[in-house]
């Protein structure tokens, strides 16, 4: 997913912090894939739904890995938990109204975070009441970062324009303390220079406690690893170098299962009414994830081994795609590509064309199917 924005894009923003919110844990590997790209802080702020944070929130720390590089992550509040620092009510009705339903609406300036003077110091004394509340907890830095939505859902709502007023309206009235909205990078840079120095350190994995949806849907998970696998062999260099038209197609179908994996395993109401067209609407959009790479992938694989051994003629042919190497060769050999009784008839992979060949001719991009 590191790779997902465009290179030209990712170098001129230079991303240096992940933010993952709602899920409980994070993949060690996914941090060292953060390194890797120069992404040095982590944001989290966990909904404590069916599992909790690790570590007490408003904790900082330092995450090492196992090459020795860390990673300075924030184990904020719950995402959305910002807007109580200045309501004592939540202002969203449902609990979880549907989109559609046009009952509801993003609150607008004036329903929240009002600007007058009276709303404001009333907005300043629950601010107060809540920082107290960290400090008798031993909360001791001089800032504090946290995170705000809006409250028409909750989640994947549309920004809440009014906020800047609120936060201009509050600064100029003289409240303390002083509030900044900011990027994500700024704030964690700042509290790094706050807490970094004294921030503890850990080692170890990180565990989604919300991986618990992969069991109630044992047939699409199966699909997704099939086509993980047959994704993985069809890249071997066994099969000869990949087109463009061929690498495009595996970019397209990882990052379907990269969404097959992401946590949303159906509906809100998939247990309360798991037959409704809600809740088996949904489940359809994450299955195809996981249907439609496996069946493409299997193809992808059959296409690039025929493209590498039909012109070798009809004959058993085995193949490791793998990268270990083949038992069939000896063991200060690089890793085996293909074995067959005659080794002299496997014909060299021809040259991969380039993006302006046609892919038809290639022989291994599948076609688009309807989506």
């Amino acid at each position: 997913m590191t790779h997902w924005l465009p290179e030209d894009l990712w170098q001129a923003c230079a991303p240096q912090t992940a933010v993952q919110n709602d899920v409980n844990g994070f993949p060690r590997a996914g941090a060292q894939a953060l390194l890797d790209r120069g992404v040095r802080y982590l944001f989290s702020g966990i909904n404590s739904d069916s599992g909790g944070p690790p570590l007490p929130r408003l904790t900082a720390f330092w995450w090492k890995q196992p090459d020795g590089r860390r990673l300075f992550v924030w184990m904020s509040l719950t995402y959305g938990d910002g807007f109580f620092f200045f309501e004592t009510e939540e202002w969203r009705r449902g609990p979880l109204p549907l989109a559609a339903d046009a009952r509801y609406r993003p609150p607008r300036a004036g329903d929240v975070l009002k600007t007058d003077e009276a709303s404001l110091r009333r907005a300043h004394e629950q601010c107060l009441r809540r920082l107290r509340q960290f400090e008798q907890d031993g909360y001791r830095h001089p800032v504090l970062v946290v995170s705000m939505t809006s409250m028409w859902r909750y989640d994947n709502d549309p920004p809440f324009p009014p906020l800047a007023d609120f936060v201009a309206a509050w600064n100029q009235l003289g409240l303390e303390p002083r509030l900044r909205l900011t990027t994500a990078t700024e704030a964690m840079k700042h509290l790094e220079q706050v807490a970094g120095a004294d921030a503890p350190e850990y080692t170890g994995e990180w565990t989604d406690w919300w991986a618990n949806g992969t069991a109630s849907a044992p047939r699409e998970v199966a699909a997704s690893r099939f086509a993980k696998r047959f994704l993985a062999a069809a890249q071997s260099p066994v099969w000869g170098p990949l087109d463009d038209p061929t690498r495009h197609r595996i970019e397209a179908l990882t990052r379907d299962l990269c969404l097959f994996d992401e946590h949303t395993w159906g509906s809100g109401m998939s247990i309360g009414q798991p037959y409704s067209l809600d809740a088996q609407g949904q489940f359809n959009e994450k299955a195809r994830l996981a249907w439609r790479p496996m069946a493409l992938a299997e193809w992808l694989l059959g296409q690039r081994a025929r493209t590498r051994l039909v012109p070798a003629g009809e004959g058993l042919w085995l193949a490791n795609p793998a990268p270990a190497p083949s038992p069939a060769g000896p063991p200060s050999s690089p890793p085996a590509s293909a074995t067959t009784t005659d080794p002299s008839r496997i014909p060299p992979p021809a040259a991969a064309p380039n993006s302006s060949s046609n892919p038809a001719r290639s022989g291994v991009a599948p076609p688009d199917l309807p989506t």
